[in-house]
């Protein structure tokens, strides 16, 4: 993979082309610079929180940046492991699926061979990596909250694949439930909480805490959802110190309207983006209520019947 890394090196920045041999990773020429993926190690405000290291230019699937990075001369083998635990979970969720689509099908068994061979002998580094999964944001006015829907994504792919055991055991009683469960309990996260409650271990998600996510998810405000006016504060009570948040998560059917629920936090007061004219889609509600139905927390309310398109 041609490269132009840009590193903080003895106080100065520099920039050097290098060729780095790397995995898991789909090139995107268009968003390269001069011919060549770019790398910024660290940040400019910080050249050693190497975890925020910029990347353009490639599509890239890397449980650990550091083998990356440590191709970089001088500096490169005195890099710490930067390990990214969703990452490698949904790395393990594309090998699951590659591996169930191509069962059965003589014309790739020979694709399906090496998919296998190669999961194996990754599985063994990718697992302790993944049981590293973290959330630094709760305590930083839930920052970046999108991070927790991808992870959740795959998570859930992973899971109900189930391919693979040793896998399925680690990801649900050591990441879903000791690592995520935790940090969005409580959100009134439709989403978050089915998925815990189909692919966790037995209680995870209190019957309790189930039932009121089923009823929140009823009080789902019908279309258009479009970006109104909203104003939570005098139902809500701030959270000092974070603008615009409130101690408590808010009711679904009085948040501010959002692209996708699920991947935004749930303390939100008031939308500070008003504009009619923008309409979201309204996917976040079909995607719960569907995982709801799936996996029997939501009840068929109209048996024996389907809906369909009548067009003009």
């Amino acid at each position: 993979m041609p490269v132009r890394v840009r590193h903080k090196l003895l106080g100065s920045w520099i920039s050097s082309d290098f060729t780095f041999d790397v995995q898991h990773a789909v090139l995107v020429p268009s968003e390269m610079v001069d011919g060549r993926v770019f790398i910024q190690v660290g940040t400019d405000a910080d050249p050693n929180d190497f975890s925020a290291s910029e990347l353009r230019g490639v599509r890239e699937f890397f449980p650990d940046f550091a083998p990356v990075l440590r191709q970089l001369p001088v500096v490169g083998p005195a890099l710490p492991q930067i390990p990214r635990p969703g990452t490698a979970i949904l790395l393990a969720y594309l090998m699951e699926m590659a591996l169930d689509m191509t069962a059965g099908l003589p014309a790739s068994a020979a694709d399906r061979a090496l998919i296998q061979a190669h999961y194996d002998s990754q599985l063994p580094t990718w697992l302790p990596i993944m049981k590293q999964y973290a959330y630094h944001h709760a305590d930083n006015c839930w920052q970046q909250y999108f991070g927790l829907a991808l992870v959740h994504h795959s998570t859930y792919g992973l899971l109900r694949q189930g391919g693979n055991p040793t896998v399925v055991a680690a990801v649900r009683g050591q990441v879903l439930a000791d690592k995520l469960r935790p940090i969005v309990a409580g959100h009134r996260n439709a989403y978050f909480d089915f998925i815990a409650a189909a692919q966790g271990p037995a209680g995870l998600v209190p019957a309790g805490e189930l039932a009121t996510t089923v009823t929140q998810l009823a009080g789902f405000p019908p279309p258009p959802r479009a970006s109104l006016a909203v104003d939570n504060s005098a139902q809500y009570p701030a959270k000092p110190g974070c603008a615009n948040q409130s101690t408590g998560a808010v009711a679904i059917g009085q948040r501010v309207a959002q692209d996708f629920l699920w991947q935004h936090h749930p303390f939100r007061l008031r939308n500070e983006f008003v504009d009619a004219r923008h309409v979201f889609p309204g996917a976040d509600y079909l995607i719960a209520y569907w995982l709801g139905r799936q996996h029997g927390f939501i009840s068929d309310d109209a048996p024996n019947t389907c809906t369909r398109w009548r067009g003009n």
